[in-house]
């Protein structure tokens, strides 16, 4: 990840290439998965030996003073607003809600025999922990790659002069 997860197109009218996520069902994992440490080195846990490329990018713009700055207000800006974990947790409530008016679920089971409902309930509980837990954990995150980065533009600076 993100390589895998990346499909581009470059738009027949303006020429500009766009982007786009598939696959995001990992999203709302463990709540302590570092994405950024990810998105930003080279290689992961899980892939040691294959270079993630399409980290080159970001890598070059988060070493951007007024990137990394700009990157970071709007990382916390989104975590005090749109994901905070108040406001999080009312819309994966309103979500688990919705799906259990509407019968979904109980849909799903008598289709494919799959998930049991006490499994169903199971995931909305670690949604509902995801949502409480994750923003805390993102914004020590977010502080621990801008330290980071901060710490190896010193240290070759350092080293060039």
């Amino acid at each position: 990840w993100p390589y895998n997860n990346i499909r581009l197109w470059k738009h027949d009218q303006t020429g500009k290439w766009r982007f786009f996520l598939v696959d995001m069902d990992g999203t709302f994992g463990e709540p302590h998965h570092n994405t950024l440490n990810r998105l930003y080195h080279f290689t992961s846990e899980r892939y040691p030996n294959e270079v993630n490329a399409c980290n080159i990018l970001f890598r070059r713009l988060i070493q951007n003073d007024s990137f990394r700055k700009q990157f970071k207000n709007r990382y916390i800006d989104l975590l005090n607003t749109d994901l905070h974990s108040d406001l999080l947790t009312t819309k994966a409530e309103e979500c688990i809600k919705q799906i259990g008016k509407q019968g979904f679920v109980n849909q799903h089971i008598a289709r494919w025999g799959h998930p049991s409902t006490s499994d169903y309930d199971k995931w909305c509980k670690k949604l509902l922990k995801w949502c409480e837990e994750r923003p805390s954990k993102a914004r020590e995150q977010l502080d621990e790659l801008i330290n980071e980065v901060e710490s190896s533009l010193n240290e070759e600076f350092v080293t060039i002069q």
